[in-house]
């Protein structure tokens, strides 16, 4: 329990975790007391701060006699004991544990703020310009520390929760600076201490202060490995600048060293049981540097881009070559089996909206190869500095980071700071020193380690830190490659003494190749020969480059066999139920077991869905319900997810049902079928924009898996509008990847305001390829050839088959899916066999009051088109009107594509009469501006294929006229616009 503490006049026990054995050999405590009250009263600057704050704290000794100066210190020593004391012991005793507790503070300081006084900018910008000196570690009390002759060689017992020693638990005052500095204040800074575990914090500790880890970074065989990589990588950004000088440089001159720091990384991640790698560029800087030394992507393939040759009728575009995906297999040199790398398509302008995709698909991957823990697929997101703190993404990926449904076991962040966009200097000089791009990470608690990008052997052990710190702890870290960039973008500029200091930088291979034959590791024959080597190849890549043509399944992150083929079955698939399994499914849907205290009011809701499927009545919950049951039983793996998808936000569903009084729950659908496909029902955050984007790279991972996303409520759809914009509308066109995302948006006018009113149906149509002025009248074409599918659909049997339909086609297209939460109340449902006997998704309902070439049909006045549920609003109207036999109303249940053949056919039955859209939403908004084209389109087939037929290409609007807002603030205006309209739709001109 005890140990000896040995001084030149005393011993005494004191604890073990706080003392150990040491000898303090100083004069006598008098002759000490009188040389250092003459110097204090002389000079006190001249004093250690351990003397000077010691006699601070005792202002009355000063000034007097030797004499009695001692007695008093004596006489307030017995009295603070209470007793006989030993005057010199407990001196002593009291200047050692002080001069402990300094050290053990400095010992702090570092660990928290070393990073500041670190030299890692290799332009010597970031630390001079714009650390605030309140910042930096107080150097003042470490040089008055080493200015006491006998404080350099004293020894200071280390505490516990340091590493710097060793095996040694004593070490002199000097040596702990010196190691202190190299671990805190070298070409590395680390940020670790804000996190809130202990276990990670000795963690990080032991990995950078141990003294092994110096030894560890400069391995000659490490070295020999980055030295080649390096030569490969400086080799590479030449040759690309040479062959095409005016093509638009994303270069990697300045942050060469990320390639050898990418392969470490997946060396050691392969080490720890990586087999796959998910890699997001949200910069489009050394992308290509980056697939070709890393991913050993064949040169041949990176070059074509460049001369846009194209065998495949495809438009490439300038930037294709920098934003494209890729998916390439290697075998590493820890692993004898291929590992797989898959490099996400990336965007040139919202560079961080990749964020996460890559989540996305890296959670896909794992659920689909049973990775629970995420040890055999792994997520990099490599971000640049301009854009990882400006945009809010970058947070809100960090957060979904921490749900159950939404983790990845851990991301690593790899931060470009390339130092272009510089903090103002008013603006840096905060007390909290915020000069770095990685601080929107302290949120999530990673630890941050900044490296200078010119020291290669420190940038290679961080990511070898990193490596191990994800396989044992699954979660994020971050490695800050403090850089420069010598060739900014036209649009970048840079201060002039910014811009000397980066043309004075000399090449880092060169200045590594002088330090390996310094060192004798390598000769000047043998880097030649390597360089002679590496440019033979891509000389020979680039010639047999001249000869091919671009190829899209050479550049597509997730391979998907026959989804690209030119030879697609246009066919319409069956989407019914099968009637065995009809009885059993809804009964399973229902059920829920008695040892589950589930809410009354849930029962009951189930139970009137239970006896209306017993009546052969199938509502939209059971609809819902039965679509995912039957997908489950084919292997189909299923995940729906919104901000309040369990209970439900229009559909009611309650797929996730909880016990009132504990916190257990109940998914039905899951364990329904042998071998069945795996269903996920969660909540997500309220942040649209990450979680769209993590569904659809959910989605595109593989082509087997139904992806759902609904949205919270209507307005807040355009908080993902990027997303909808780049990754859906334009996904397969521009990036060359399909999905089969639904998206689910609540819709409908029904009085309750402007903000929860419309899902901005205009914005979805507004990005459809349907050319109206060249129509496609076949349907299966029409689907082959859009971008993504927009339906309003307005019963349970077509919402049911509209779901089977996006896996049963040979395809993938995203669906926009709008729902009305006031259906869904008014229990509307569709007879059983609307779901069986082979019958399918009906892109239109025409009115079955008037049978095709009858005299009904001849004798109707007004043709009503509509999509929604302003359909049952005007079958209200029409029957309190009395106008069943003279008005006629269709619904379009797909608008896109636009059902051109239906509506032509539909059309022709009614010689006489006038034709009209009727829609609640205002006229600037909704569906007219898209339909109104299509439907002259149609009229004008109808009058080229039939001179003689009596239809005029017109139609004309019934609606709320043109507004600013979506719907009316006050109830009563909102029914009243309503009334108006729908008395406007019953009116007969004769």
């Amino acid at each position: 329990m005890f140990k000896n503490i040995v001084c030149s006049n005393f011993v005494r026990p004191i604890a073990r975790n706080r003392l150990l054995q040491i000898r303090l050999c100083y004069s006598s405590v008098k002759q000490i007391l009188k040389e250092k009250i003459a110097n204090y009263l002389d000079k006190p600057e001249r004093l250690c701060c351990v003397w000077r704050n010691f006699l601070e704290w005792n202002p009355d000794l000063l000034g007097r006699g030797n004499e009695e100066l001692i007695n008093k210190l004596k006489q307030k020593m017995i009295e603070k004991s209470g007793g006989d004391i030993n005057i010199e012991e407990e001196l002593f005793y009291d200047l050692y544990i002080f001069d402990q507790i300094q050290v053990h503070k400095i010992i702090t300081n570092y660990q928290y703020r070393g990073h500041l006084s670190a030299s890692i900018d290799p332009l010597n910008i970031l630390r001079d310009k714009f650390v605030p000196d309140s910042c930096n570690i107080p150097r003042k009390d470490l040089e008055s520390l080493l200015n006491c002759p006998y404080n350099k060689e004293r020894k200071i017992i280390l505490p516990d929760e340091s590493f710097i020693g060793g095996s040694q638990t004593v070490m002199k005052l000097k040596d702990i600076l010196i190691r202190l500095n190299r671990s805190f204040c070298g070409s590395i800074g680390i940020e670790f201490m804000n996190h809130t575990s202990v276990d990670i914090r000795q963690w990080v500790k032991r990995k950078f202060e141990e003294p092994a880890f110096v030894q560890s970074m400069h391995a000659p065989n490490i070295k020999q490995i980055i030295l080649l990589r390096l030569i490969r990588a400086h080799c590479f950004e030449q040759f690309v600048s040479s062959k095409w000088p005016n093509e638009k440089q994303h270069g990697a001159v300045g942050c060469e060293i990320l390639m050898p720091a990418l392969e470490t990384l997946i060396d050691f991640g392969s080490a720890h049981g990586a087999q796959s790698f998910v890699l997001g560029m949200t910069t489009t800087r050394a992308r290509l540097n980056v697939l070709a030394n890393v991913f050993r992507k064949p040169l041949q393939q990176i070059f074509v881009p460049f001369h846009h040759q194209t065998s495949e009728g495809v438009l490439l575009h300038d930037d294709d070559k920098y934003v494209l995906g890729n998916n390439v297999k290697k075998v590493t040199s820890n692993q004898a089996l291929p590992t797989e790398f898959a490099v996400l398509a990336s965007t040139s302008n919202f560079v961080e909206a990749i964020d996460p995709l890559v989540s996305g698909k890296t959670m896909a991957e794992q659920l689909y190869t049973a990775d629970d823990d995420g040890r055999r697929v792994w997520p990099i997101v490599i971000h640049g500095d301009e854009v990882i703190s400006g945009q809010g993404i970058v947070l809100e990926t960090f957060r979904l980071a921490s749900q159950k449904y939404f983790s990845t076991n851990g991301t690593i962040h790899i931060v470009l700071t390339n130092q272009y966009n510089l903090p103002k200097e008013d603006s840096a000089k905060s007390d909290d020193g915020s000069i770095y791009a990685t601080n929107v990470a302290h949120a999530s608690l990673a630890p941050v380690f900044h490296v200078n990008s010119q020291d290669p052997e420190a940038v290679v052990y961080c990511m070898k830190v990193a490596a191990e710190y994800r396989a044992k702890f699954k979660s994020d870290v971050i490695v800050d490659l403090i850089c420069y960039q010598k060739y900014l973008p036209p649009e970048k500029s840079l201060p002039k003494d910014v811009v000397k200091k980066i043309n004075d930088q000399r090449p880092i291979l060169e200045k590594y190749c002088e330090k390996m034959v310094k060192e004798e590791l390598s000769t000047w024959y043998e880097i030649d020969n390597s360089i002679q080597k590496y440019e033979h190849l891509l000389e020979y890549s680039y010639s047999k480059a001249q000869k091919s043509s671009f190829k899209v399944n050479e550049w597509l992150d997730s391979p998907w066999k026959r989804f690209f083929e030119k030879k697609l079955q246009l066919v319409d698939p069956n989407t019914s139920l099968i009637p065995s399994l009809y009885k059993v499914t809804v009964e399973n849907i229902i059920s829920y077991r008695s040892d589950i205290n589930t809410h009354p009011s849930i029962l009951e809701a189930l139970s009137n869905h239970y006896t209306m499927a017993k009546e052969n009545k199938i509502t939209w919950l059971m609809a819902e319900n039965l679509a995912i049951a039957f997908m489950l039983q084919e292997g189909i793996n299923v995940r729906m997810t919104g901000d309040s998808c369990e209970e439900g936000e229009s559909i009611k569903r309650h797929h996730t049902r909880y016990a009132v009084d504990s916190m257990e729950t109940r998914i039905p659908l899951r364990g329904m079928y042998k071998a069945q496909g795996y269903y996920t029902n969660c909540n997500s955050l309220s942040s649209e924009f990450a979680n769209l984007g993590f569904e659809i790279g959910f989605s595109q991972t593989s082509p087997k898996s139904l992806v759902i996303w609904e949205s919270t409520k209507e307005d807040r759809t355009s908080l993902a509008q990027y997303m909808i914009d780049v990754f859906l509308a334009a996904g397969e066109g521009r990036w060359f990847r399909q999905t089969g995302l639904v998206c689910l948006i609540p819709h409908g006018l029904e009085g309750k305001g402007d903000s929860t009113s419309s899902g901005r149906p205009e914005r979805f149509l507004q990005m459809c390829n349907d050319d109206y002025q060249n129509p496609i009248t076949e349907m299966p074409i029409q689907l082959v050839k859009c971008n993504w599918i927009v339906a309003n659909v307005t019963t349970p049997s077509n919402y049911f088959h509209v779901l089977r339909r996006q896996m049963k086609f040979n395809f993938r297209k995203p669906l926009i899916l709008f729902t009305h939460k006031k259906l869904f109340f008014k229990m509307i449902y569709s007879p059983r066999e609307d779901f069986l006997n082979k019958n399918r998704f009906k892109v239109y309902f025409p009115d079955k009051s008037f049978p095709p070439n009858s005299d009904q049909a001849r004798e109707v006045k007004k043709v009503l088109f509509c999509t929604g549920k302003v359909y049952y609003e005007l079958l209200d109207a029409r029957k309190n009107a009395n106008h069943e036999k003279d008005i006629a109303i269709c619904r379009i249940e797909q608008i896109s594509p636009f059902p051109y053949h239906a509506i032509f056919k539909d059309m022709v039955n009614y010689p006489n009469a006038s034709f009209h859209w009727v829609q609640e939403e205002h006229r600037n908004q909704g569906w007219w501006t898209y339909v109104r084209p299509r439907f002259i389109a149609t009229m004008e087939m109808i009058r080229k294929k039939t001179p003689s037929s009596p239809i005029v290409p017109q139609i004309n609007y019934i609606g709320r006229s043109s507004g600013y807002k979506t719907a009316a603030e006050i109830r009563y205006q909102h029914f009243l616009q309503m009334r108006l309209f729908l008395a406007e739709a019953m009116k007969i001109v004769v």
